[in-house]
Order: structure tokens, then sequence, then C-alpha cells
């Protein structure tokens, strides 16, 4: 069965929908014909006060050899550099001798010699966001010749990427880069009537750290809307408490799997009978293509200790509805308890 998605109107359901987040697009500036360079905010939303990445990318497309090359970056007021990490690295490997030590409190990369044709070299930047703010903030970096963060014009870029991010105090949504082995992040966990549901993922048995990390839930939250679903398992059930998504490692497939837990105010007592899984398989001429399985009480409880993934299970906690589930597929995660 294949449709477009609508609206839902219930299920008690899980919907896993594992999609590459939608990224800002890199702005490119002061690019001599030879170069490319691409910026990317890793992820899109951070929770304020918390680590945020920039993912960089560099390319000398000739036909001439850059004999230095380096990067540095205007960093935003209250913004704080905090290292480099997967990086710089070309094919997966180290580049060179290079070396991006954190100089004086400032991003300070020195790649040396890059030959015409060599790239991408990519490293990820990252930074610890100022507190109590709603904002969007362009951070510039530059690829140079010389190493120099002085003046305004960088008259000497050999490129200069943009990239984009949101910084947000939204009691409904949790998210950092998930930085120096920080692989757990969650959303406001105080529940009452006016914040219904609490969502939070653990990756710290994955076996790798440095990626993004997402979870939101709330009243306005809902399902894929943006392409269609084969197997749509939305409308199977009544529905408990809100949609919760879930992003992990920006669509990444671990050796072991993650566990996310969802607390539905209240929930107790309400009646379980199974979790709608939804995840991203592939794009066509519309957009998107989901898929959607009903995982079942009978079929996909968990064990003890867990074997098959996804798995879940059901607990009471005090007045309120506890869901665990536990993926080693990654990506955004929605979740209809």
């Amino acid at each position: 069965m294949r449709r477009r998605i609508a609206r839902i109107s219930g299920s008690l359901a899980v919907a896993v929908a594992l999609a590459a987040s939608t990224l800002t697009s890199p702005t490119f500036g002061a690019l001599p014909s030879g170069a490319s360079a691409s910026a990317t905010a890793t992820p899109l939303t951070v929770s304020s006060g918390d680590y945020a990445g920039f993912l960089l990318s560099f390319t000398n497309n000739g036909p001439s050899n850059i004999s230095s090359l380096f990067l540095v970056a205007d960093t935003p007021a209250g913004w704080q550099f905090v290292n480099t990490v997967n990086g710089p690295f070309l094919n997966g490997q180290p580049y060179g001798t290079s070396s991006c030590p954190n100089t004086g409190g400032s991003l300070l990369c020195n790649f040396g010699a890059v030959p015409a044709g060599t790239g991408p070299i990519t490293v990820t930047v990252v930074y610890r966001t100022p507190t109590g703010v709603n904002t969007t903030t362009n951070v510039t970096f530059h690829y140079n010749s010389t190493g120099s963060t002085s003046g305004k014009s960088h008259g000497n870029d050999i490129a200069a990427p943009e990239g984009q991010i949101t910084l947000t105090t939204d009691k409904n949504f949790g998210g950092r880069f998930g930085y120096n082995n920080n692989n757990t992040i969650t959303d406001n966990t105080n529940l009452s009537k006016t914040n219904k549901q609490s969502t939070g993922v653990d990756a710290s048995g994955v076996g790798q750290t440095n990626f993004e990390l997402t979870v939101q839930d709330g009243p306005t939250l809902l399902p894929p809307t943006d392409g269609t679903i084969s197997g749509d398992c939305s409308g199977q059930a009544t529905q408990l408490g809100e949609w919760s998504a879930l992003d992990v490692g920006n669509n990444t497939t671990f050796s072991n799997p993650f566990r996310a837990t969802i607390v539905v105010y209240q929930g107790a007592n309400d009646p379980v009978t199974g979790l709608c899984w939804i995840r991203q398989t592939g794009t066509d001429q519309n957009g998107p293509v989901y898929t959607g399985q009903l995982l079942t009480v009978a079929a996909n409880t968990c064990n003890d200790p867990p074997t098959n993934f996804p798995c879940f299970t059901f607990s009471k906690v005090g007045p309120n509805l506890q869901v665990v589930f536990i993926s080693n597929h990654n990506g955004v995660l929605h979740l209809s308890p």
C-alpha cells in the first residue's frame, strides 16, 4: 500500500522516520576559480547553551596548487570555540600533518600544502553556544593563505563558506552536537497538564561520539508530511500522548543500538497495543519516501537483554506511562505513544 501521508488522527504508535536532517544550505563568499568550500550546521537547531557543530569541506579543484592553507573563523559574540573533531580528513584518513589546535580560544587550522585536485578535506568545528537566547546565527569561516583573522575584509580568502544555525530555548526541544561522549539528550522532563510528554535519547552505547542529537515533542508536532508513505500505520490505534521526533547521528546506522525514552503524563492506565515505526527509505519525484511498520507487543517486545531490533517496552512510572524504544537504525525518530 502506498499513499500520500495525511494528518493522523490516532494511534498508539511509534513512528520512526530514518531520514537525514535537512541542514542549512552553505553560502559561499570570496571564492576564486578553482576552490570550493561549504559549512553545514550539525544539527540545524541547538538548545541555547549547548554544543553546536559545523561540518566544513574544502576542495582545491585546480589548476593551481595551494602552498599553505589555513582555516580561521569569525566567532560570534558570546560563543566559545571548543575544539575540532572528525578531521581534518581526506577520504576518511588524516590529511597529511594538518592540525587544528585551540589557539587562545580561537580556531586556527593549518592544512599545509593542498595540491590541485585535492579534496574534499573535511573537519567538524565545535562551539559552546550562549545561554538564554532564541536566534538564528550565521558563522563565517575563512580558508586563507596566512591564518590571519585581522580586519573585516579577509582579502586573502581562498574561500569563505558561511553556516547558519538556530539557537532555541523551546522546552519541547533538546538538541546538541554530541561532543566528547555527550551522547544523551532530553527535552523538558517536568511533566504537567501543559507539558504532557518528555522525550529523551541515550546513545552512549553505540560505540561512537561526536555526532548530532535532537529530540522534540509537543502538541503541534506531526509525522512526516513531505513525501509518500508505504504501509502507513499511523491510524491503526487510538493515539496516546504526543508525537515525538528524534535524530541520532543524522541517519547513521550504528553497530550497537540507541535507546529512546518517552514518558506520557498520567498515561499509566492507558491500554497499549503497539507502536508505529516510520522511517525514510529513499526519494522519488514527489520527495522523500517513507516506510511504516506497526510493531506489536506480541512480536516486538524487547528481550532482556535486547537482542532483536527494533523493539520496545512499556512500564508505569507512578501515574505516567514510560515507553522505551531500542533500535540501531538511526535518523529522525517519530513516536506516538
